[in-house]
């Protein structure tokens, strides 16, 4: 599933400019709270948001989850709702509340590292360590809660079948899988995009 979502965001990524929202820790400038509430406003409406979006609720009715919506496109679309509900939550705790409340940046920074380990080591370490407004890291209290939060709170509008501890953590597991598939396509993007544009000049010449 990680492999078929990194596939469906990465031509996204370009379009919306994912190096701009994945900088490079050189560069870090701390945002100010109201710099942060544009930074969530901004990925509300995002291409990038509605394609994972669409994919989510895809996947869900392909495979007729949760079973109570039945099938047709009256029931995608309740799963879009549902998707949508999902994503929205997930950013205003995750990109606006929780990083003011910890002065913490929502922001995904690249590596300065240069090897492929190195980087995605990076990818993975930064699910628990985030930078933070003194320009220095600590532990990513914001983006965890804000996935452990958005998985609670699902126990409210999803259907029966749904609800309870067991699966609020499976919810939780998953956010964390996704942040790790999102964060190599920011990661790595940029240099697929050159090497795509290396080959492209290549072949003019050619």
């Amino acid at each position: 599933m990680a492999i078929v979502l990194f596939a469906a965001c990465a031509p996204v990524c370009v379009a919306q400019q994912a190096a701009p929202d994945a900088p490079s820790a050189v560069a870090f400038t701390p945002l100010s709270p109201k710099q942060k509430a544009q930074h969530w406003v901004r990925q509300t409406y995002a291409p990038v948001t509605y394609v994972g979006v669409t994919f989510s609720a895809t996947w869900r009715h392909a495979f007729d989850t949760p079973e109570e919506y039945g099938g047709g496109i009256d029931a995608w679309g309740k799963r879009f709702g549902l998707a949508t509900v999902d994503r929205q939550t997930r950013m205003f705790f995750g990109e606006f509340l929780y990083p003011v409340i910890f002065r913490q940046d929502p922001r995904y920074f690249r590596s300065e590292k240069t090897t492929f380990g190195a980087r995605t080591k990076h990818v993975v370490r930064r699910l628990v360590i985030t930078r933070n407004d003194r320009e220095g890291e600590s532990f990513n209290a914001s983006g965890l809660l804000a996935s452990l939060t958005t998985a609670a709170i699902k126990n409210a509008y999803y259907v029966d079948s749904e609800r309870g501890f067991r699966d609020t953590m499976v919810r939780f597991s998953g956010s964390m899988g996704s942040t790790v598939t999102i964060n190599m396509v920011r990661e790595f993007w940029p240099d697929i995009k050159r090497a795509f544009r290396g080959k492209r000049k290549n072949s003019v010449k050619d």
